[in-house]
């Protein structure tokens, strides 16, 4: 009899060792959304402006909303994003600034390439990405809507906290073409360059997988 319980436990030990272990479901899609405090580098330089001008002219730092929707593949990652936000227009010399807002409306548009060059067994991911923007500028501080083409490269975190729901973070530096065209500052007595226009960036948002 006692025999016979103790086979019978091996028998299902067995059976239940043997049985296959449900493989994790794969969620490659994703949403995310987030908030992204953003500064710019400047728009418009004069190196040596008059006493009553000042030296830079560009967009001033504020917060921007974005939402991206992408998917996985392995340690690859593809992503298309959108962005809204407000900013004043800045000026400054090194030692004081003035920003008059609002004074430009920039909607974004991106597309980028990430790869995870950490991943841990939880389904966290550090990863690298780069990729093409488009902005779109408007407002008080342009005479009219204008397009300009850039690009972005970033480190950035996914970190899973319940089920589906992941915190999102980036870091990102940003390049692309003045907003303000030379002609525009003729009228000014100092002299204005423009050109690149840098941006630098932190987002922290939440993501959704499906």
């Amino acid at each position: 009899m006692r025999a016979t319980a103790i086979a019978s436990l091996l028998a299902l030990l067995s059976f239940g060792a043997s049985r296959p272990v449900p493989a994790q479901q794969v969620r490659p899609w994703f949403v995310a959304v987030r908030a992204v405090p953003t500064a710019f580098g400047a728009a418009a330089s004069s190196d040596d402006p008059t006493a009553d001008e000042l030296g830079d002219l560009g967009p001033a730092p504020d917060l921007r909303g974005t939402l991206s929707v992408g998917r996985q593949f392995g340690r690859w990652e593809a992503a298309v994003s959108g962005g809204y936000g407000k900013h004043g227009l800045r000026g400054s010399d090194g030692s004081s600034s003035v920003t008059i807002a609002p004074g430009y409306t920039l909607a974004t548009l991106g597309m980028t390439a990430a790869y995870a060059i950490v991943t841990t067994a939880h389904g966290a991911r550090v990863q690298l990405f780069a990729g093409p923007t488009l902005s779109f500028w408007s407002g008080d501080a342009v005479p009219d809507s204008r397009t300009r083409l850039g690009g972005t490269g970033g480190v950035g975190l996914v970190a899973p906290v319940a089920g589906r729901l992941s915190v999102d973070a980036h870091a990102a530096l940003g390049l692309a073409a003045s907003p303000i065209d030379a002609e525009e500052l003729s009228s000014l007595d100092s002299d204005y360059e423009t050109g690149a226009m840098w941006s630098r960036e932190l987002g922290v948002g939440l993501r959704l997988s499906f």
